[in-house]
């Protein structure tokens, strides 16, 4: 159960909390890598293929993408990314679309899924990348990111000098 007072200057409970949140959630196997490399320090001009595995919906059935949200040194999200399967419908649509796009609590999703990362935009500094899903309301329109419950995330420093 969630409670919350409605006073002036409380701030509003984390959507994440809410029973209707997405609840997708890493297992003990988890992982997240940037596939064929051990470097953690990368320029503007790269794509990273992050890949991530090993979640399972602990929630209500969810219908929606997943991706993977930059966050700077504050914890802020600058960037965004979503899986290839964003523009038509999602990736509960690319696996799930014979079960209404639907994917049924404790289903595991234990394959890698890989997400292109595109470092340009981004300043010099370090930031982490974090698994995250969106929700697909009933009007086919995608709801604001969530992050993945026990996700592992990874640290990456973009730098204009040479490595």
């Amino acid at each position: 159960m969630v409670a919350h007072p409605k006073k002036p200057g409380v701030a509003a409970i984390d959507k994440d909390l809410l029973p209707e949140s997405p609840k997708l959630k890493f297992n003990e196997g988890g992982y997240i890598t940037i596939e064929n490399t051990t470097q953690r320090t990368f320029q503007q001009s790269e794509t990273l293929p992050i890949s991530y595995a090993s979640f399972v919906n602990i929630g209500r059935p969810f219908k929606g993408d997943i991706g993977i949200a930059v966050l700077d040194n504050t914890d802020n999200v600058v960037k965004e990314f979503y899986s290839d399967h964003h523009n038509t419908g999602g990736f509960t649509h690319s696996i799930y679309a014979d079960y209404g796009d639907l994917m049924g609590t404790d289903h595991l999703i234990a394959n890698a899924q890989t997400i292109k990362v595109k470092l340009s935009d981004l300043k010099d500094g370090y930031y982490t990348l974090k698994p995250v899903c969106y929700e697909r309301n009933d009007a086919g329109e995608f709801e604001a990111l969530t992050f993945m419950k026990t996700a592992p995330n990874m640290e990456v420093e973009i730098s204009k000098r040479q490595r």
